[in-house]
This record gives C-alpha cells, sequence and structure tokens, in this order.
C-alpha cells in the first residue's frame, strides 16, 4: 500500500501570492485586509512566524539567514524592508521551506479532517484540499472554529456546496474567496460535474 503525503494532495503553487510571480520571488500581498508579511515559497508568509517558532524548525543555516530579517514583520514595515532589496530562493530552498513548514500543518490538517469526515483525505478532490490547506494558512485558529460552514461542506467531499460557501458567505475574506471560488470552478469544469 502507498502511503500519500497530505502535502503531495496539494496544490502549492495556488497557495502563492497573485503578486509574487513565481515561488522563488517574494511579495507582500496588496489584497485589502491582508494582515501578514512577506509571502515566500509556496505561500510561507515570514510575518505570520515568530523567532522562536522559525527557529525550531531546524531549516538550513544559510536559508535561515536570508529569512531571519523578514520575520513577524507586516505591512508597511515588510513591504519597505522588501522594497530595499529583493528575496530571492533557489528551488531547493523552496522545498526545504514548504515542507518544513507546510508538511506538518497539512498532516495536522488531513488528520482532523478525517476524524470528521467518513472521507480519508487522499479521497478529497485537489482542489478542495488546496482550498482547505489556503484557509487553515490564513488563521491560527482551526478550520472547525474559524471557518464551520467551509470546513461543514468540505467534509461532505461536495466541491459545489464548497463553492457555494465560498461564493456566499463572509467567513472567508472576499477577494481569497473570489480567487478560491474561481479556483474551485475551474476545478469542477475540469473534472466535468457542474456547479450549483
Amino acid at each position: 500500500m502507498t502511503v500519500i503525503s497530505p502535502l503531495n494532495t496539494i496544490d502549492l503553487a495556488f497557495l502563492r501570492a497573485p503578486e509574487q510571480g513565481g515561488a522563488t520571488g517574494a511579495a507582500v500581498p496588496e489584497a485589502r485586509g491582508h494582515r501578514g508579511g512577506v509571502i515566500v515559497a509556496n505561500g510561507v508568509d515570514l510575518g505570520r512566524i515568530d523567532r522562536a517558532h522559525f527557529d525550531s524548525l531546524g531549516l538550513d543555516e544559510a536559508l535561515a539567514r536570508k529569512l531571519r530579517p523578514y520575520l513577524e514583520l507586516t505591512g508597511s514595515e515588510a513591504m519597505a524592508l522588501l522594497s530595499a532589496g529583493p528575496l530571492r530562493l533557489s528551488h531547493d530552498q523552496i522545498r526545504e521551506l514548504d515542507a518544513t513548514v507546510h508538511g506538518p500543518l497539512a498532516v495536522e490538517l488531513s488528520t482532523r479532517f478525517e476524524r470528521a469526515s467518513q472521507l480519508q483525505w487522499h479521497e478529497l478532490p485537489r482542489s478542495m484540499a488546496t482550498l482547505l490547506m489556503q484557509e487553515a494558512l490564513c488563521t491560527n485558529v482551526p478550520l472547525e472554529q474559524s471557518r464551520p460552514q467551509l470546513w461543514q461542506a468540505a467534509i461532505t467531499g461536495e466541491q459545489s456546496a464548497m463553492l457555494s460557501v465560498l461564493r456566499e458567505c463572509e467567513e472567508v475574506e472576499a477577494e481569497r474567496a473570489g480567487r478560491a471560488a474561481e479556483y474551485l470552478e475551474q476545478a469542477l469544469v475540469g473534472s466535468g460535474a457542474a456547479a450549483h
């Protein structure tokens, strides 16, 4: 039996900030309501990572040195530092950062999902797993509490229900919800399912 890592079920490219361009670049999202900092790799928000947690990650020292100045900086402070000089990562650094930061969150999210659902995490369409991961990255509170309608739609495995929640619900910030709904709708069309 092949074991699928929960992280392998996520479309990491979707987690990037739209302003970032490729994963090797960095950006401070311009979305209204964004309270984070510099986004690197595939959606890693350095503004949300405190120094103690960062140091516990055990990243390669060259990568850690490169990222440390951006930790806990948000908004205009993050923008000012990033404007002073571009931050670029190598593909190896991106893989390391994604695995180290996103890997444990994906495992935690998939475990909670499987406790609440009759589905296994790997049975979820990639688009749904990706959107759950995106929302988990945006909140420090479990999705069951912070995004209960979205969570309920997800644990049933109904993409169309999740799409309805994204379109109609105020749980998710409007700009992010619009981008997520468009992504999910494209997945529905691609799979041949009809969105209601």
